[in-house]
């Protein structure tokens, strides 16, 4: 099942009409259902520089989760072991994309292409054509990390 652009919606109406209160208790929630994944962001938001890059990529992450709660219901916690798998499953798949003259291959096997297509459009907007190393980076951090939490989420999703 694929996370539709409806559900990205809702999820996003939920997030920007909660007030400080309410997006608190919604990081809460997902502190408490997935501890590791929160874990995980905090420590991804540590390597960029700007506060609002590190706000974005919270932002993208809570909206991951809560689009995956919404699609497949209470998800089993995940540990350690299944973000690590997932990292490293994606360092290979880039390193698959770096060697293959066949990128649309690899990007077929995207499990949720809807909602990894919003998180790029957000990560890049904004943003020149040409990116600034430092910008480059940003967008790094940002679309490796979220594909990672999106990819450990799915593996429990089933």
């Amino acid at each position: 099942m694929q996370i539709s652009e409806e559900t990205i919606e809702k999820i996003l109406d939920l997030l920007y009409d909660s007030d400080e209160a309410k997006a608190n208790a919604i990081m809460e929630q997902m502190g408490k259902n997935q501890p590791v994944i929160l874990s995980y962001i905090m420590q991804m938001a540590e390597e960029l520089e700007k506060t609002e890059e590190r706000e974005t990529l919270l932002f993208l992450a809570v909206l991951v989760w809560k689009s995956f709660h919404e699609t497949f219901g209470d998800l089993p916690e995940v540990g350690e072991e299944a973000l690590k798998k997932a990292e490293d499953d994606l360092f290979l798949k880039m390193e698959m994309l770096e060697k293959t003259k066949d990128a649309d291959a690899v990007v077929a096997d995207e499990k949720q292409p809807v909602l990894m297509g919003f998180i790029a459009g957000e990560v890049f907007a904004d943003k020149a054509e040409s990116l600034s190393p430092e910008e480059h980076k940003s967008v790094a951090v940002h679309l490796t990390s979220l594909q990672v939490i999106t990819d450990t989420l799915q593996s429990v999703a089933f």
